[in-house]
């Protein structure tokens, strides 16, 4: 569905300034604009008075009936949401009723009741009332001239409309053309955006389910090549005993423990070495 109703309850998506997307929510179509060859057509949307806004919190937001932040879809939508997007169509529906008539009243012409005409500069005022001015307004020479004057404005108005138009024409193409290039990158960004939050949370999701390391993993898998050692760091003997195993370096450990009290024995997985080769250089070499 490419067309949106004004008064229909829709669906928006949010967004940042920076394009970041936002949580979606409800709101009512009060205008429509121009249609798009690829986004379909632009619709003005008041925002849910109790929802959530957009960075400025504005209540109107502009979208496009087959862009990804638009949505026909209301299921789920509340009776309250309902009335709160109905009192608001009402109340803008009636506010521009109102405007409309106090524009129209303000402009209407009035009614002529007097002229006052005088033939000096300072000479005594005139009163001109019902058939003699209605003679003189009606008069055909006045008429004429009037019409022609009317014409010639008229003229000169419509070639400076016609100018000023060609003008906001060509202005809007470029503007239609420069916000199409921004919503192509947008729209990619929105795309790159998305597809890395997926990523995220699948490797989050992995993450989650990976097996938690333990300290017996990790000494069986750092001494599993080279053997382990029991260290005292009280002793001043090195360690010399190597264990091919975790579970006899921990068997030994233990009876040190008990057969020394209140000494610490560590067990220590075996790492590559350094063997002097001369007095003043050192080989390292892989057990």
């Amino acid at each position: 569905m490419t067309h949106a109703n004004v008064g229909q309850a829709v669906k928006v998506r949010l967004s940042d300034n920076s394009g970041s997307l936002g949580p979606w929510t409800f709101a009512v179509v009060t205008a429509h604009g121009r249609e798009h060859p690829l986004y379909g057509l632009e619709v003005k949307c008041y925002l849910d008075p109790e929802g959530p806004h957009e960075q400025g919190n504005s209540p109107y937001v502009v979208r496009y009936t087959k862009a990804s932040r638009f949505d026909h879809d209301t299921t789920g939508i509340s009776e309250a949401v309902l009335a709160r997007l109905g009192a608001v169509f009402f109340s803008l529906t009636t506010q521009s009723q109102a405007g409309d008539a106090s524009v129209t009243k303000q402009y209407q012409a009035p009614d002529i009741q007097t002229v006052c005409l005088r033939q000096t500069k300072h000479g005594k005022f005139n009163e001109l009332k019902g058939k003699q001015l209605a003679a003189i307004l009606e008069h055909p020479d006045v008429l004429a001239a009037i019409k022609e004057s009317f014409a010639g404005a008229e003229s000169t108005a419509l070639e400076d409309a016609k100018r000023m138009l060609a003008a906001a024409c060509q202005e809007l193409d470029q503007e239609r053309a420069k916000n199409s290039e921004l919503y192509g990158k947008l729209t990619a960004l929105t795309t790159r955006h998305d597809a890395l939050v997926q990523r995220y949370n699948l490797l989050e999701q992995r993450k989650s389910t990976a097996p938690a390391l333990i300290e017996s993993v990790v000494l069986k898998a750092a001494g599993e090549k080279r053997g382990f050692v029991l260290w005292n760091p009280a002793s001043s003997m090195p360690p010399k005993v190597i264990y091919r195993s975790l579970e006899e370096a921990k068997r030994i450990q233990e009876h040190m423990a008990s057969r020394e009290a209140g000494q610490v024995f560590h067990i220590m997985p075996i790492g590559p070495g350094l063997k002097i080769v001369k007095p003043v250089a050192a080989q390292r070499i892989v057990l």
